[in-house]
């Protein structure tokens, strides 16, 4: 996919890694309505959450606890994941 905002590939990523493994990455995300958010993006292209393989789902739950950690530092108002 060679629009695909998401893959680190294609250089169109908006934000810094914070933390990466051999299956996801996470990003900080800056925006006009979410800030102070993270994403978790899994290396492997994919067109749905439900395609994730079981190495993902792991590192996807692993890199959620970090997020947590990263963003508690914000000291937000509560959290989503979505």
């Amino acid at each position: 996919m060679h629009d695909c905002p998401f893959c680190l590939q294609n250089d169109l990523l908006d934000g810094g890694i914070i933390r990466r493994d051999d299956s996801c990455y996470m990003v900080e995300f800056h925006g006009q309505v979410l800030r102070d958010a993270v994403m978790i993006i899994p290396r492997r292209h994919i067109e749905t959450p439900f395609e994730l393989t079981d190495a993902e789902w792991s590192s996807t739950h692993f890199l959620m606890k970090e997020a947590k950690k990263f963003l508690d530092r914000q000291r937000p108002g509560g959290y989503s994941i979505g």
